[in-house]
């Protein structure tokens, strides 16, 4: 009895994919017949390309972050997205770039704005960072990384170091390395903002009381979290970018008594006093440190 009903239940499944598949086929065919010949008679309209990209903004430009990467894109077809326009933020992949909505031309001069008057944000944690910055995907002629002027990448350490053996920390941290070294993809350096955002649940920096077997290996920590970050900044810095670190210490608990900190780790801050630059080195400095010190030299 209860195979039988399981049978029926995933036969039932596999027609409600079938039909879910089929419709938004033919919504996306219909919604394609409709766009593309409005898309092509706007391009050949003889507007000058100041006048279009003022049009492409109000189409492609967000007036808060767009964050990259989120799950919810990742296996939905484009007929979702269009539908959830409103809800998310738009993603490289959506039908505004599309040429088969927007036509070639028009679907590239509308990545090029989407790229340059947008600020992104990829949490260092998935692997969007390089694809955000090296293509796009539906247009190949797009170089993200001569566009894109702002981006954060959002960093969290909410596990304790005391909780990782030497190799899955190390491990993390080359990832992460790998990961921000993506940033100095970014070709128009001088005109670039990159925001760190690192959060962290350290108890160092609570009183002694609190932990205190923890408290050396979580100083260890973030100075290797620093050493990571050290190579990807200073590029940046001595080619002109202004570079933002911001350390945030969040409570541990919901529940706890502990404020909330934090602190600005390059000159670029938002209050002056809570700017402790610790990337003073000059370019001639660095270039001498990374002659004579390999980079990444991990406290283990």
């Amino acid at each position: 009895m209860i195979d039988r009903v399981n049978e029926k239940i995933k036969i039932k499944t596999t027609e409600r994919h079938t039909c879910d598949a089929i419709r938004n086929h033919l919504v996306e065919h219909h919604t394609i017949a409709e766009c593309l010949p409005i898309a092509s008679s706007f391009f050949a309209s003889g507007l000058s390309r100041e006048l279009r990209d003022v049009v492409y903004s109000y189409l492609c430009v967000e007036k808060v972050k767009i964050h990259i990467g989120r799950p919810s894109y990742i296996e939905e077809p484009i007929t979702d997205r269009v539908r959830q326009r409103e809800h998310e933020d738009m993603q490289p992949d959506s039908y505004a770039m599309d040429p088969r909505y927007m036509g070639e031309s028009m679907a590239q001069e509308v990545a090029e704005t989407y790229y340059s008057q947008n600020h992104f944000s990829v949490p260092s944690y998935n692997k969007h960072l390089k694809g955000l910055l090296s293509s796009h995907p539906l247009l190949p002629a797009i170089r993200p990384f001569d566009l894109i002027r702002k981006v954060d990448v959002p960093i969290e350490e909410f596990q304790s170091a005391a909780w990782l053996n030497w190799e899955q920390e190390k491990e993390q941290l080359d990832e992460r390395y790998n990961r921000l070294s993506s940033l100095c993809m970014l070709s128009r350096r001088d005109q670039v903002q990159v925001k760190i955002e690192l959060s962290t649940q350290y108890s160092a920096f609570k009183s002694p009381s609190h932990h205190p077997e923890n408290e050396l290996q979580e100083e260890r920590h973030i100075l290797n979290s620093l050493e990571v970050m050290r190579k990807p900044i200073y590029d940046l810095l001595h080619s002109g970018s202004k570079v933002i670190l911001r350390h945030e210490q969040e409570p541990q608990h919901e529940d706890d008594d502990q404020v909330w900190q934090w602190r600005y780790l390059t000159s670029f801050g938002e209050r002056n006093d809570a700017v402790m630059n610790v990337f003073q080195l000059t370019a001639e400095e660095w270039q001498k440190v990374r002659c004579h010190r390999h980079v990444n030299s991990y406290l283990c």
